[in-house]
């Protein structure tokens, strides 16, 4: 197949570039690739999220974005002590 070969790349919206650098950046430590008019870019694992701005957003109520991790007790520690709500879904 020839996208196996490229690299999957997540989209998110955002109305707001700096709240949604504070969070892929500050909480969630992803690395800053780039920002611009239309997009703030992060990497994470070797992967990028273009979090696209937007006039206008209403969250979806569920899961946008995954991993699949060892030690998921320890992550979501962390994640807690870095004051990021989760939610469990059945």
């Amino acid at each position: 197949m020839m996208l196996a070969s490229g690299k999957m790349v997540g989209f998110v919206p955002t109305t707001d570039y700096h709240q949604a650098r504070a969070f892929y950046e500050g909480k969630l430590e992803f690395d800053f690739v780039s920002l611009d008019q239309y997009a703030l870019v992060v990497s994470v694992g070797g992967h990028r999220i273009r979090i696209a701005k937007v006039p206008n957003f209403t969250p979806l109520e569920g899961t946008i974005l995954g991993w699949e991790v060892n030690h998921i007790r320890s992550i979501v520690t962390w994640l807690r002590e870095r004051g990021v709500s989760l939610e469990k879904y059945p």
